[in-house]
This record gives structure tokens, sequence and C-alpha cells, in this order.
């Protein structure tokens, strides 16, 4: 009998060092929260270190590069340039001199220049001074294909001064469409590929994150390589084009910014409460990026509750008992329930342990 009491004795004491020294407790406190919402607008700073004003930030950056090809949808009409010789005629008393290029046009409209300059004499009585000159039409196509036969005027001058005809067919103008390279061809590949390198380089940025976050906003985008193998309205089937990217971020703790608007919130309440960091829920968030930092702006609701140390409260509920501690917790305002998790949960007598930590 007597080993028995000896071995309750045992059992109590190490219960009750154990509930002492080698125990820990949880200890979640339900409180009446005021909810408090506002604005805010905050600035992420590259390098700085954070403050009442500025929050943290790094700057990443992740390059990408590829190639895509796309199908070439222009259309455009090419050929080749109307040719022959042309009588041209001075009805004039004085010999005259036409540059190269000067133009002529046909009774159907269709405009040829002058291969190169010429002198034509002056008329002899009735006969008009004559000079043979080779022509080109100004347009491609077949409607430069003048008949024999023909008579032209010039464009600058009165017909009845100066006229020309062709004695023989012009030839060699005719058309085809062929498919090209559009503006909107280039455009559209560009900003393809643009895409898809962003996706590439953003994923290659979350990657280095760790423990900060990357908002929508904060990156920026440079490309450092763009070559098209096919300029624009060039003949082609394909386009193909190499390009790399470089996107850069600033990044920041999420916690830094919580920890930023409790301060805030705390601050503008006149009552005994505070905001803490795991109490922010933030609503909407703006994110600009300048060269060194971002523009933050948006809303947030703070969950208030009574102003009160942890630590001024573990050292008045150390080595109490569940009872005493919860008497004591509830004398903080606004606190309507507590509720004690002992790790290991073993003990007869939930005594609170006496290390604070």
């Amino acid at each position: 009998l007597l080993g028995a009491y000896v071995q309750w004795a045992v059992l109590a004491l190490v219960l009750f060092f154990g509930s002492r020294f080698i125990s820990s407790v949880q200890i979640n406190i339900k409180v009446n929260a005021k909810p408090q919402e506002n604005t805010f607008q905050a600035t992420v700073v590259k390098g700085a270190s954070t403050k009442d004003t500025e929050i943290t930030g790094e700057e990443i950056s992740e390059s990408a590069s590829a190639s895509q090809k796309a199908p070439a949808t222009g259309k455009k009409k090419i050929g080749q340039y109307a040719k022959g010789e042309v009588k041209v005629l001075n009805w004039t008393t004085s010999e005259v001199s036409f540059s190269k290029d000067t133009v002529i046009i046909s009774k159907s409209g269709v405009k040829f220049n002058l291969d190169s300059e010429i002198q034509v004499a002056s008329r002899s009585a009735t006969t008009p001074g004559e000079k043979i000159a080779p022509v080109k039409a100004v347009e491609f196509g077949p409607n430069g294909n003048i008949a024999g036969g023909s008579e032209f005027t010039f464009q600058k001058y009165d017909e009845l001064l100066y006229s020309a005809k062709n004695d023989t067919s012009f030839s060699g103008g005719d058309e085809k469409e062929v498919t090209v390279v559009s503006a909107d061809d280039a455009k559209k590949l560009e900003e393809s590929l643009v895409k898809t390198l962003t996706d590439k380089a953003k994923e290659g940025l979350k990657s280095k994150l760790g423990d900060k976050k990357l908002d929508d906003g904060a990156m920026t985008i440079e490309t450092t390589k763009k070559a098209f193998d096919k300029k624009v309205d060039e003949e082609a089937s394909l386009v193909n084009l190499d390009m790399e990217i470089t996107a850069s971020a600033i990044i920041y703790n999420e916690n830094d910014l919580k920890d930023f608007l409790s301060k805030k919130a705390s601050n503008e309440t006149t009552e005994n409460l505070e905001a803490r960091p795991e109490n922010i829920e933030i609503l909407t968030l703006v994110t600009k990026k300048s060269t060194n930092n971002l523009s933050l702006t948006g809303k947030f609701r703070a969950n208030l509750i009574p102003k009160f140390s942890d630590d001024e409260l573990k050292d008045k509920i150390k080595a109490k008992s569940e009872k005493e501690a919860r008497l004591k917790i509830r004398e903080i305002s606004e606190v309507s329930d507590v509720v004690f998790k002992f790790s290991p949960n073993i003990f007869i007598v939930n005594t609170l342990p006496t290390n604070k930590s």
C-alpha cells in the first residue's frame, strides 16, 4: 500500500512539473472586433528599409527569347511597265527642249514619261519639227500597251503647240497580284510573340519570388531584340520573327504591407483599439511601376481589437491554472471567449507553463 502511495506521489510530481516546465499551450482569444474600412496609398521603394511611408522592395528580372512564324495575308499588285517610241511634233516656230520624265498622255488617259531629254526643231512652213523619243509608262500594267497610230498630248503644254504619236504599238506592260507581308501581319505576329515571351518571363519571375509578392502592374517589359526576316510589302508566304524581351519587376513582402496598414489603422482610431497585421484584409489594390518604386493604392479593412501587450498578458497568466488564466484574460474588454489547447494534452490538472515563451 505504501508503494502505491509513493507511485501516486511520483506521478503527481511528474504531472505538476510537466505542466509547469514541459508542456506548451496555445491560447486563442476571441474578441468582438470592430471592422473599419479605409483607402490607402503606399510606396514600395527598391532597396529601402520599411518605414512609416515606405515599404522595402526588391527588383528582379528575367529574359526570354523565341522565334515564331505567321502566314502573310497582304495582297499587292506588281508588274512590268509598257515601253515604246513616240514621234514628238513641234508646231511652233522655235526649237524646244523637253527634259527627261516629261509627261505625255494618251487619249485613253494613260501617262508616259520621256526616257531621255530631247530637242525638237521648229516647224518648216506647215511641216512640224519631229524627234523620235523612247517612253515608259508611269504605272505598270497592260493599260500601257497602246496600239500603234495613237496620239498623245503633253501634260503641261497646249496640244496645238506640241503633240506626239506612235507608229508602232507599245508592249511589255503586265501585272499580277501576289501575297505580301502586311503591316497588320507584322503587328499581330509581334503582339502574339510578346505575349508568349511575357508569360514565359513571368513564370521565371515567379520562381524567384520566395516569400515576396508580384502584383499585376509591377512588371515592365523591354524588347531587347526584334528581327523580322521579311519587310512590310515584301512578297512572301510566311514571315518569321526572332525576339528577346527582358521582364523586370519590383516585389515586396505582403506582410510588410499589412504591417504598414495595421499601423495606419491603429494611428487613426481614437479608441483603445489596435489593428494587427493578421487582421488586415486588402479589398482592392492597384499597382503602378516607375523606375525605382511601386505606387500602391487601394482599399483595406482592418478588424480593430482591444489594445494589449502580448508579453504583459503572458506575464500575468504564466503558471496560472486554466481557470485563473481565463479570468485574467476576460478582464480585457470585448473578449468573448478563450480557448486553451495544451500540448501534450495528457495532464489531469491543466496548469499553464512557467516559461512564458
